[in-house]
């Protein structure tokens, strides 16, 4: 009887850590790491996961708000890096919980935790979108296809100098529509693939 509750406390203690863990934006990313590994997947998406990790962890605990956490790693209309890169580019800090601590220090702390993460977005969405473009040999995939990507990244390569990068990212339905069609990026690849293709021909054709 005694072996038979000891089991039953167990099992019950290690389904109240994994609820936990399910909640936690960490384990949320490490799940999609192993989805990524298990897909041999790299380039611009396994980039975004990783960064997001090692943020997370360097910056210790912090939270997502439950419904950018339930639109993240939950509902998942984007994988779990994308999703967080496009809630922080859009809403900035309304996404994280804001927590009180007794003591001013750790929550100092973990405020800078998670402002250090924002302050670093806008570099990091620029390096994702040009290794969005280098997944294909098509030059001109991205200009014809995500034509906002185009300009963005245009005024990013020749502007950055002159404009805070915040600037450049503040129309943030041009953000939303960067990234409604990345959801496409598959199709886009093949569509591109095809085109590079025929070029390529083309020029055989020719020579």
């Amino acid at each position: 009887m005694f072996f038979i509750l000891f089991i039953t406390s167990v099992n019950s203690f290690a389904n109240a850590g994994e609820n936990t863990k399910r909640k936690d934006l960490l384990y949320c990313l490490g799940q999609e790491e192993l989805t990524l590994h298990s897909k041999k997947r790299t380039g611009p998406h396994y980039f975004l996961n990783q960064h997001f990790i090692n943020e997370a962890a360097s910056a210790g605990e912090f939270k997502l708000k439950p419904k950018y956490y339930r639109e993240i790693c939950e509902i998942k209309e984007y994988p779990p890096s994308v999703g967080l890169l496009r809630n922080i580019l859009l809403y900035d800090e309304d996404i994280f919980k804001h927590v009180k601590f007794e003591d001013q220090n750790l929550e100092a702390l973990y405020k800078s935790g998670y402002q250090s993460i924002i302050s670093e977005t806008p570099q990091i969405f620029f390096q994702f979108l040009a290794l969005i473009q280098t997944q294909t040999k098509y030059p001109h995939c991205l200009r014809e296809n995500i034509p906002k990507i185009y300009e963005l990244t245009y005024k990013f390569q020749y502007l950055r100098e002159e404009l805070d990068l915040k600037e450049l990212l503040k129309d943030k339905k041009s953000i939303d529509s960067i990234f409604t069609k990345l959801k496409y990026l598959d199709a886009i690849y093949e569509e591109c693939d095809k085109k590079q293709k025929n070029l390529e021909k083309q020029i055989k054709t020719k020579s």
